[in-house]
């Protein structure tokens, strides 16, 4: 299940996925974590504890990194690669979930089919 982050404001950030109850778990780990239901995305501050948080509660999952955001936060795009342009529709119709460290979404290695 692909995670797409994005910038809303210069303060803020968006991070957009299909629903998942483990990636919904993890945003709400994340100090200030909103749910913005006009835009349909979580929203947090751009803060860099906020951007290391989302990095170790993701880490090892599918993160699409916005251009904009991927040329001003360094960081994000060496821990997910390099980073591509993909509007946040095709987020919300990514493929069905992938195991992420076998942990997140509620699949673990032996729920593995």
């Amino acid at each position: 299940m692909e995670i797409y982050i994005s910038k809303a404001s210069e303060n803020h950030l968006f991070i957009r996925f299909p629903y998942d109850a483990g990636y919904i778990d993890n945003m709400r780990q994340i100090p200030g974590a909103r749910w913005d239901k006009p835009n349909r995305a979580w929203k947090i501050g751009y803060t860099y504890l906020n951007v290391e948080r989302f990095m170790d509660l993701f880490d090892g999952c599918p993160v699409t990194v916005d251009s904009e955001l991927g040329q001003e936060c360094e960081p994000l795009v060496e821990r997910f690669g390099e980073n591509k342009e993909e509007s946040a529709e095709q987020a919300d119709d990514a493929a069905p979930p992938l195991d992420c460290n076998g942990e997140l979404g509620g699949r673990t290695s032996e729920s593995k089919s």
